[in-house]
């Protein structure tokens, strides 16, 4: 049985490189002998993810956080932002498709949490939480 990454004996490529996806529209770049080169017009994505947990004390100043930061905390297209309570952690996650994009979101987020922790320890009674 022949290999399916090798090419067939028509010339066509066979196995993977058949399984790579065109885009309608996208142009075609030749490789070397004026054949398409490997990957030829297929856009790759990489998405970059950020998690993180963050304990507290109570689960209501958990979700005391979630709601603060749920308020005052609005991102831009670029990066999706997820934040849920579980317990009494804060669970973050930031999703971009831009590595720089998401480095800075998690600055400022870790920004935010740490505010709204410090907040949330001077400030709140613990009758409230």
């Amino acid at each position: 049985m022949a290999d399916p990454r090798e090419p067939s004996a028509a010339g066509e490529s066979g196995g993977a490189a058949a399984a790579i996806p065109q885009i309608p529209g996208a142009p075609h770049v030749p490789g070397p002998g004026g054949a398409a080169a490997p990957g030829a017009g297929v856009l790759r994505t990489r998405v970059y993810q950020f998690s993180l947990a963050v304990p507290f004390a109570s689960p209501g100043r958990a979700d005391y956080a979630c709601h603060l930061l749920t308020e005052r905390t609005q991102l831009r297209w670029p990066v999706r932002r997820e934040l849920y309570v579980h317990g009494r952690m804060l669970i973050l996650r930031l999703t971009a498709e831009d590595h720089d994009l998401l480095n800075t979101a998690v600055a400022f987020f870790l920004e935010q949490v740490s505010l709204v922790r410090w907040t949330l320890k001077h400030f709140l009674h613990p009758l409230f939480a």
